[in-house]
């Protein structure tokens, strides 16, 4: 809170605060006052508080996982930030801009986006939003590096689909092929956070309750070691 004194305070996934921790934060909006750790006496508190959520605040409340009260304390200039799926012209110049950063962070020299790959990052559906774009984006480049390209082609963005029988031809269909991906980078992901939920939510950037429903849809589960 002192980091945050005469500036802003961000809440990120305000929905996934306990009650307890929710009572705390309405107490500091409606006092701005707050005890720093350790001290007996409060003090006085001078931020502008935004709090963002994936989660549908007013089913929260009506489930009563957040605290009404609160809700209409926070729900002062509501701001919607339309999901990637809504606005795929920015997934471009995202996805572009990723690349140039993965690329200059792990020193691979020249590594481009090529136009069959943006195309299908454009058709994605990207639950995880941005977040998962850049670590989908940042895994394509690598494995592009790893084969020698200067570009990443669409067939870098997923794990090599496993072999058809002989003389066999493997139809799956373009969503299909999606879904697998998705399955596969959210189980990725909770590998390597040893399936803690909430750490795994935070790198897909992502509600927990959302996490917990693809782990249901997709049929994840914890790899064996």
């Amino acid at each position: 809170m002192t980091a945050a004194e005469h500036g802003t305070l961000q809440l990120d996934d305000v929905t996934e605060l306990p009650l307890a921790a929710q009572a705390k934060l309405l107490q500091l909006l409606q006092t701005r006052t707050y005890y720093p750790l350790g001290a007996g006496r409060p003090s006085q508190a001078d931020v502008r508080v935004i709090a963002a959520s994936n989660a549908d605040l007013e089913r929260a409340v009506a489930e009563r996982r957040f605290r009404a009260d609160l809700y209409y304390r926070l729900h002062v200039v509501p701001v919607r930030v339309p999901s990637l799926h809504e606005r795929r012209d920015d997934v471009s110049e995202l996805a572009t801009r990723f690349c140039e950063r993965v690329v200059d962070r792990h020193g691979l020299g020249i590594i481009v986006l090529s136009a069959q790959a943006l195309r299908a990052l454009r058709a994605m559906e990207w639950a995880g939003n941005v977040r998962q774009l850049e670590h989908a984006v940042e895994a394509a480049v690598i494995r592009a590096a790893a084969q020698g390209n200067t570009q990443v082609e669409a067939a870098h963005l997923s794990a090599m689909p496993e072999a058809a029988p002989a003389g066999a031809t493997a139809a799956v269909t373009f969503q299909e092929a999606t879904r697998r991906f998705q399955a596969g980078f959210v189980q990725k992901v909770l590998d390597d956070c040893d399936w803690h939920v909430s750490d795994a939510a935070r790198r897909l950037d992502v509600a927990r309750s959302h996490l917990y429903n693809l782990i249901r849809a997709f049929g994840l589960a914890r790899s064996r070691p």
